[in-house]
């Protein structure tokens, strides 16, 4: 290749394509050239590809409601860039194939001659790619970046395909569920962690016990058991951690009640209120103490090092029980949640499964009105048995269109059909290329196919159907451990659920869309649709159950520990009187120790009820306990200086400890009437509403009571036929299903429950009645006790209506027309009226059958011997 020569300088160029060598010849004006010329060796420096890697985010990220998310990557490349795109499309969530990109959006670079840079971009998914995706749906994306060697073309590179998920409802209760799960083994963790610092601990007290001083090797164990007590601290952290993220699951996406949601906030503050900052400074005492081998300082700080471990281990245990409890609670939530979302998708298909119905109906008929020769073919022989085999096959394929009696036609017409029918498909095959197939006959195929997207989503129903069972069983483990939960209703419901399989039904249905069978398919739906409904409603009503219940064990646990704290406070104060009187010092001051160790035990039990219930109400705070142990230790101190006649001293700590009785009084009035308060706000049915539901029963029972009287009636004297043993279970039925109503009723207020406990009482007699209708032969007292269960039910009424209202005493002057006969002077009442009140009163007692029997025949005695007394 020439070069160019200019003032005794040489240039040129020329492209290297591989290694090799090149020399510079050289040749003067008269033609003399260099001799032997150098030759130089080329090696060619490699364009690596460029690299590129997500900085945020990193794997899979939920997708906001926005519909944004911020895109940073890291690039480099030996030389530059030239571009840069993201790469994105939107699938399912169980796609998992590698497909070409569905869209593209470029993305702006830096600077494009740098070697490395950090690109960031705030991805708009709505206005930059118009996107939207369902809930249940993933946009799957990746960056891909080119370099500018222009010689060979650019290079590229792309990173990893991360996903954006748009969670749908049944996931985000799975991803709360994992959180949940995940707290609950951190506070299993940190009981075993917790109870290895306890037994380390027990092994250095029993050895300070047994050599009296403290040398290095206790020294060395000490710091072991700070140790192990910062790593339990530490736990604890992460537990807060995980449980508000739990908390901000619920908020976010609404997976709870608001009632639950703040119980579950509350639970975060008891976590919180585990700390070890006590357990600490005793820890510092007890090593101060080893130091100086002070046994009586080290015998203190042992004493207080154990108190707040033991106190500590409660709490982990009380976070542990609550956690369970809340956990059970959102779970009947989330199954109400679950069985309610899957009702909605059934009415969903079932409408868009009715509107198919439609239009293939109406197309069937404009096609019919369009092809004139499809109705002049009706009158021959061929098109008639044509049309009556297509009728055929509509109903084998389940169209739901009955046809007419075929079975009344005789052998002959049979055969002429037959003929017919062969014939009519001979001429379908010989012409099926010339003219197309009628409507009916191309219908079921091309409908089959327009109806596969509603048996996918009849088998996703299906798949979330299984789901809801699996989540049903976990329940029912979960309620093992909670005393509030229904867990009888649930396995109940289990079991029933199991027998109607109804993920089974809805595959099954699947295949009926799929097979056109659409009116069929639409019957099930409704079925299932209803099942979900009442499934719906009877979790919702085991939710409420659970939730009353828990309120009243709580409530009376409440108030029975008030009433004994205040009772204990009175008799503390009376003997406090008692030995102040006595002088400082005397020979009887000691025999009043064994008193005040009684109020000390007696503390002590409401101590450990209160211990109960701080595992089922967050809202007890931890100055209850405080309360509490500082009233008990005082009484402890006062116990024994009586005992060394001390009673100057005594009264001082007898004192001390009222105070700690009457501020613990004041704690758990307080906390009771919080409790009353939210209770009579929004939980448990209002007064009215319990009226209405008890006016409801008492209709289905009044409307029962004749149904089985007018039964009665109709079998006297005779044999109980089949049919009138099928109606005696039929009224069974109706009485336990009046039953469940009445026990599933949600009581909000400790009067109304009072009015329930005898409603309880009607529950029974109605269960007598449901297993003596089941019998053969029912008894005669079967009427007086179907009316004694509606007097009952119309009283309860009664009460609820008139509860609240006082009676006020009316004072009225005498009036001058009163009745001044002696007594000897006034008629005797109606003795047969009389005895028949004092009847209908001992039978709404509510005794048993067998007494109830003894009580009539009494009375008819009675009837009998004042019949016969002149």
């Amino acid at each position: 290749r020439p070069l160019n020569v200019e003032a005794g300088t040489v240039t040129g160029t020329f492209s290297l394509r591989r290694e090799g060598t090149y020399q510079i010849h050289l040749r003067s004006p008269n033609g003399t050239t260099n001799r032997d010329p150098i030759q130089y060796r080329t090696s060619l420096q490699s364009d690596a590809p460029p690299s590129v890697a997500f900085l945020q985010p990193k794997g899979t990220t939920d997708l906001g409601a926005d519909l944004t998310q911020q895109i940073r990557v890291t690039l480099s490349d030996d030389f530059g860039f030239s571009k840069a795109k993201l790469y994105y499309r939107v699938a399912d969530q169980q796609d998992t194939s590698q497909e070409e990109d569905v869209s593209a959006l470029s993305l702006p670079l830096p600077e494009t001659d740098k070697t490395s840079a950090e690109l960031a971009h705030k991805w708009l998914l709505a206005q930059e790619s118009g996107l939207d995706p369902e809930p249940g749906e993933d946009v799957l994306y990746y960056v891909k970046v080119w370099d500018n060697d222009s010689v060979n073309g650019p290079k590229s590179s792309r990173t990893s395909t991360q996903r954006l998920r748009r969670p749908s409802r049944s996931q985000q209760y799975d991803d709360l569920d994992r959180t949940q799960q995940k707290a609950g083994s951190q506070l299993n963790e940190l009981r075993e962690r917790s109870d290895s610092v306890r037994q380390q601990f027990r092994q250095l007290r029993d050895e300070l016990r047994r050599t009296r001083e403290a040398d290095w090797q206790e020294r060395q164990q000490l710091d072991q058991i700070r140790k192990k007590q910062k790593a339990v601290d530490q736990g604890v952290e992460k537990l807060s951690e995980t449980v508000r993220k739990m908390n901000r699951q619920m908020q976010q996406n609404s997976l709870s009640s608001p009632e639950t949601r703040k119980k579950f906030q509350e639970l975060q503050r008891v976590i919180e209120e585990t700390e070890s900052s006590e357990m600490e400074k005793a820890l510092d005492q007890l090593e101060e103490a080893m130091k100086q081998n002070n046994l009586r300082r080290m015998q203190q700080s042992m004493k207080k090092v154990q108190e707040n471990e033991q106190s500590y281990q409660e709490q982990l245990e009380r976070t542990l029980s609550l956690l369970e409890q809340l956990k059970a609670q959102q779970k009947l939530e989330e199954m109400a949640q679950r069985a309610n979302e899957l009702s909605e998708q059934e009415k969903k298909l079932r409408k868009e499964t009715r509107s198919r119905m439609k239009n293939s109906s109406d197309t069937q008929t404009d096609e019919s009105e369009k092809n004139p020769e499809l109705d002049s073919s009706r009158a021959s022989p061929d098109s008639a048995s044509t049309q009556n085999e297509t009728e055929s096959s509509k109903n084998q394929t389940g169209t739901g269109e009955e046809t007419s009696d075929q079975s009344s036609q005789s052998p002959r017409a049979n055969d002429e059909e037959r003929r017919g029918s062969s014939a009519a498909d001979s001429t379908a095959i010989n012409h099926s290329d010339a003219s197309s197939p009628a409507p009916s006959q191309r219908a079921p195929s091309e409908r089959s196919g327009k109806n596969e997207d509603l048996a996918r989503q009849q088998e996703q129903a299906a798949k979330r159907m299984q789901k809801l069972l699996e989540e049903m069983d976990q329940a029912s483990k979960q309620m093992e451990e909670v005393q509030s939960a229904p867990r009888q209703r649930m396995q109940k419901m289990r079991q029933q659920l199991e027998r109607e399989n109804l993920p089974r039904q809805m595959r099954e249905n699947s295949k009926r869309l799929r097979q056109n069978q659409l009116r069929d398919a639409q019957k099930q739906q409704r079925q299932m649709q209803q099942r979900l409904q009442r499934m719906q409603q009877q979790l919702s009503q085991m939710q409420n159950q659970m939730k009353g219940r828990q309120r009243q064990m709580n409530v009376s646990g409440l108030r029975s520990a008030l009433e004994n704290t205040l009772w204990l406070s009175k008799r503390q104060e009376s003997l406090r009187t008692t030995v102040t009187e006595l002088g400082s010092q005397g020979p009887s001051v000691r025999s009043y120790a064994r008193d005040q160790k009684v109020l000390s035990d007696g503390l002590t039990t409401v101590a450990d009820s209160l211990q109960s219930l701080a595992r089922r109400i967050p809202k007890m705070s931890q100055k209850v306990k405080k309360a509490t142990g500082n009233a008990l230790r005082a009484m402890e101190t006062a116990t024994t200086a009586l005992d060394e006649r001390d009673a100057g001293k005594a009264t001082g700590h007898q004192k001390t400890s009222m105070m700690h009785l009457n501020k613990l009084a004041l704690l758990l009035s307080d906390l009771l009437e919080n409790m009353q308060q939210q209770n009579s706000s929004g939980s448990g049915m209002s007064k009215q509403q319990m009226m209405n539901q008890l006016r409801q029963m008492s209709g289905q029972q009044q409307k029962l009571n004749n149904q089985i009287q007018k039964h009665l009636k109709q079998m006297q004297g005779e044999r109980l036929s089949k049919d009138q043993a099928q109606r005696q279970k039929k009224l069974a039925k109706q009485q336990r299903q009046i039953k469940q109503q009445l026990q599933e009723m949600d009581v909000g207020s400790d009067a109304q429950n009072q009015i329930m406990g005898d409603l309880k009482k009607i529950a029974k007699q109605m269960e007598e009645t449901a297993q003596q209708l089941e019998k053969r032969r029912p008894s005669r007292d079967l009427i007086d006790r179907q009316q004694q269960i509606l007097t009952r039910l119309l009283n309860a009424q009664q009460s609820l209506r008139t509860q609240g209202k006082k009676e006020q005493r009316r004072g009225r002057d005498a009036e001058d027309d009163y009745d001044q006969r002696r007594p000897e002077q006034l008629s005797a009442p109606n003795e047969a009226d009389q005895l028949r009140q004092d009847l209908i009163r001992a039978l709404e007692m509510g005794y048993n059958p067998d007494y109830e029997t003894l009580i009539k025949r009494y009375f008819e005695l009675l009837q009998k011997e004042n019949a016969t007394t002149p």
